[in-house]
């Protein structure tokens, strides 16, 4: 979701959010620090290599992002 808005929308519209790319769960991260007691159903779309299997294009690359920030 390119949009603050949009993802604002989703957020507090309670709609389960799946992040694809670590700029999105950093924006997500910033909007919900501003309301630390609000919950939020968020997902996060994960890339991992697949012997046999050509790199596919979407989700966080496990291998080359580092997705450590989406834990905890």
């Amino acid at each position: 979701m390119n949009d603050d808005r949009l993802l604002r929308v989703a957020l507090f519209g309670e709609s389960l959010l799946n992040m694809v790319s670590l700029y999105e769960a950093e924006r997500v991260v910033a909007i919900a620090q501003e309301v630390p007691e609000r919950t939020f159903s968020i997902g996060a779309r994960l890339n991992f290599p697949l012997p046999g299997l050509a790199r596919s294009r979407f989700g966080i690359d496990v291998k080359s992002d580092t997705p450590e920030m989406l834990i905890g």
